[in-house]
């Protein structure tokens, strides 16, 4: 029995010798990491103590993405081609609160065709189905990079990109204990693992999954709902030019249905002129995407 009593007093020491906490501070917006425990300092002596690290999460940034989709001829050397580039930059606004570590595009869908065209690191994960860059370094705020292409066949549709901002411990040591960060290194990782995948999503444009099979009252039924967000995004300035193009969608939607499809391609073609004249004006270049090369299918 008073072995037995022994081994608990050992094992609860062992459990309360160290002690980790991590509090998320609202006002800083980082989290304030506690380590209590034996740390050794420059002389190789252990001293029991308590560190307190503040982790910078990988989320303060604030970034936005430029997108610009183009058929591929006569960008590429092609004289026949039905794909279209996808090509994108992004900004680290002057308002980010860090650098950016890396920057990808998420696809829609298992886009097998879907390559990079581009001069810059920009990888292909097939696995995750995205592509991702990663900043030599970091981007940091007030500067962006452009030259990011992908090349499909697929449709424009609304999807994700996704940005990770650059983060690191601010260390706060008591008195004169400066431990060895590479005898702590795996303490650390543990505490902030958890924490250090956070980022940030915006929506933008990618490419999509192909209408199979096709339906055409379906698809223009698609459209509406691209139109429908493109104002809710701001891609698209006031509902009246969201109205018009909706009513011009389901006055060709009519025209299908009733069989008359010189109507309906009329109506189409109505529909690419006002989207050509309206872009850059009242619509972006994500809306002008979704309804051109949707619309021209």
């Amino acid at each position: 029995m008073k072995t037995l009593i022994i081994l608990a007093l050992i094992l609860c020491c062992n459990l309360f010798a160290q002690q980790d906490t991590i509090i998320y501070n609202e006002d800083s917006g980082n989290y304030d990491v506690y380590y209590t425990g034996e740390v050794p300092n420059d002389n190789g002596n252990y001293i029991d103590t308590t560190l307190y690290f503040e982790f910078i999460p990988t989320n303060k940034v604030d970034f936005s993405v430029l997108i610009l989709v183009k058929n591929t001829f006569p960008y590429v050397d092609k004289t026949d081609s039905s794909d279209l580039l996808y090509i994108y930059g992004i900004e680290n606004k002057e308002s980010s609160k860090q650098g950016i570590e890396s920057f990808r595009i998420n696809l829609d869908s298992l886009d097998t065709h879907a390559k990079d065209v581009s001069l810059l690191n920009w990888q292909k994960w097939h696995r995750e189905n995205y592509f991702k860059w990663t900043a030599p370094g970091k981007l940091n705020p007030g500067f962006s990079k452009i030259g990011f292409i992908i090349e499909s066949p697929n449709l424009p549709t609304i999807g994700t990109a996704y940005s990770k901002g650059y983060s690191d411990f601010l260390m706060h040591y008591p008195g004169d204990i400066y431990p060895k960060y590479e005898v702590m290194e795996d303490k650390i990782r543990d505490l902030y693992m958890g924490y250090k995948y956070l980022g940030v999503e915006i929506k933008t444009v990618v490419p999509g999954a192909m209408p199979t099979p096709f339906n055409s009252i379906s698809f223009t039924d698609t459209i509406i709902s691209y139109i429908n967000s493109s104002y809710s995004l701001g891609w698209i300035n006031t509902q009246q030019i969201k109205d018009k193009y909706i009513n011009c969608f389901n006055i060709a939607k009519q025209y299908i249905q009733l069989g008359t499809n010189t109507n309906a391609i009329d109506t189409l073609s109505s529909i690419l002129v006002s989207v050509k004249n309206d872009s850059g004006q009242t619509i972006t270049n994500e809306a002008y995407a979704l309804i051109k090369f949707n619309t021209e299918y």
